[in-house]
């Protein structure tokens, strides 16, 4: 085994080692970026995710009423969050995953409103 790839391996084991010290939010994060069945594990011991948010996470997919922690399973940590409160608080989270800009409105932690809108380019 390469001394990189033995490095990886190891930082990935400590990395579930600690999975108990982290929160949801900072598991998913995780999760959204290699999938380690370890975080997997405990993210569903702990009762995170609901049955249809895995889904929508193993399928990509983003749906109104969803928690902002499945939201960061399924696209990691937002690029960009504003916060709002003109009519109590609001966040809007940016992403750009391939070709699209996506924005969510949370409102209590879940998902409001979401668009979806192509770049230049894009299909």
């Amino acid at each position: 085994m390469s001394k990189a790839l033995s490095i990886f391996v190891l930082a990935l084991a400590a990395s579930a080692a600690h999975a108990g010290e982290k929160t949801n939010d900072q598991l998913c994060q995780r999760y959204n970026v290699l999938h380690p069945k370890s975080i997997r594990a405990e993210l569903e011991k702990r009762g995170a995710l609901t049955a249809e948010e895995w889904k929508a996470v193993d399928e990509e997919r983003i749906f109104v009423g969803m928690s902002g922690t499945a939201v960061r399973c399924a696209r990691g940590k937002p690029w960009i969050v504003v916060t709002q409160t003109e009519a109590g608080p609001v966040e809007v989270w940016r992403y750009q995953p391939q070709h699209f800009w996506e924005r969510l409105t949370m409102r209590d932690g879940r998902v409001s409103e979401y668009t979806k809108s192509y770049l230049e380019g894009g299909t």
